[in-house]
C-alpha cells in the first residue's frame, strides 16, 4: 500500500468505527423492547425500525464526509453507483435474534475500492463477554479486536472442529439436507446463530473454525470477509473460487481457518 492509500484507510477505518458506534446505540436503545417489525421477502425475513434508524446514522455520516463514494444499504439505500469507493452497509445484521431478544447482532461497514474490500468495521454490542467488541481491518494492514491483532485458530482437522451454517431465507429444505447432513456427523460440533457477520468474526478471533452461508448478500459479507482474511483465515464461494463482488449478486460462501478449508468444501460438494 503507498502512503496515500494508507492515510485513506485510516480515515475511512476511523469514519466507520465512530459510524458503528453511533448506529450500535440505535440498536441497544431498541434492544429487548418493542421495535416495529415489517415483513420482507422470505420466511423469516424481517426488518425493523431500528434497522432503519441505524441504516439513516450511517448513511448521513458518510456523505458528509466522502460525499463523492457511493452507498448501498441493505434497507433501501442506493446512492450513486460510479464511485470507485463504495460503502456496503448493513446497519442490523442479525435482526431476527435481535427481534426476538437475542444479542447475537451487529453494526457491519464494509468499504470496496475498485470492487474488491478495502477496510471493514463491525461493532458488536454484545460479544462474548457481553462487552462490546470493534472488529476492524484494511487491505494488507491485518485484523484487529478492540485494538489488538487478530489471527484465526491452528486446527488442523475436521473432525475437532466446531462448524456453523445458517439458513437461507429460501431453498431451506435443500440447505438442511446439503448442507447439515454431510457436515455434521464429520465434525466435533455445529451451530446456527441465523446472524451473518458474527460468526465470521468469531472465526478470525479464533473462537469459531468453519462457517457456511448461502443466499448472501453484498452487505452481509464484504466487510467480514477481509477481516477474516486479514486475520489469515479464508473466504471463498462453496467450488473454492474467489468471491466475486457485484451489486444484486448473492453470494453462497464458506469461511474458514483455512487448514480445514478443503475439507470442509470436499465435504458439502
Amino acid at each position: 500500500m503507498t502512503k496515500k492509500e494508507k492515510l485513506e484507510q485510516k480515515a475511512i477505518v476511523s469514519l466507520a468505527s465512530q459510524l458503528s458506534r453511533q448506529a450500535g446505540a440505535v440498536l441497544k436503545k431498541y434492544f429487548g423492547g418493542r421495535s416495529e417489525i415489517e415483513k420482507k421477502e422470505g420466511v423469516g425475513n424481517i426488518v425493523t425500525r431500528a434497522d432503519k434508524e441505524s441504516e439513516e446514522i450511517i448513511v448521513s455520516g458518510v456523505r458528509k464526509r466522502f460525499p463523492e463514494h457511493s452507498i448501498l444499504g441493505e434497507e433501501g439505500t442506493n446512492e450513486d453507483m460510479s464511485s470507485n469507493f463504495l460503502w456496503s452497509i448493513d446497519s442490523l445484521d442479525g435482526t431476527l435474534p435481535f427481534s426476538n431478544g437475542l444479542p447475537w447482532f451487529g453494526v457491519s461497514i464494509g468499504v470496496l475500492k475498485n470492487n474488491r474490500p478495502y477496510a471493514a468495521v463491525i461493532f458488536i454490542p454484545f460479544g462474548f463477554s457481553r462487552e462490546e467488541e470493534l472488529y476492524t481491518a484494511v487491505k494488507g494492514g491485518g485484523a484487529y479486536l478492540n485494538g489488538t491483532r487478530i489471527h484465526v485458530n491452528s486446527k488442523e482437522k475436521l473432525e475437532d472442529s466446531i462448524v456453523g451454517f445458517d439458513y437461507a431465507y429460501t431453498q431451506r429444505e435443500r440447505r438442511i439436507q446439503e448442507i447439515l447432513l454431510k457436515v455434521a456427523p464429520k465434525v466435533r460440533g455445529t451451530i446456527t446463530l441465523q446472524w451473518a457477520v458474527g460468526p465470521l468474526c468469531f472465526i478470525a478471533a479464533g473462537k469459531f473454525d468453519g462457517y457456511i452461508h448461502q443466499n448472501m448478500q453484498h452487505w452481509d459479507i464484504a466487510a467480514a470477509s477481509l477481516v477474516i482474511k486479514e486475520a489469515r483465515g479464508k473466504v471463498t464461494d462453496l467450488l473454492g473460487n474467489e468471491i466475486v463482488y457485484k451489486q444484486g449478486k448473492v453470494f453462497d460462501y464458506c469461511a474458514s481457518n483455512g487448514r480445514i478449508h478443503d475439507q470442509l468444501l470436499s465435504t458439502i460438494k
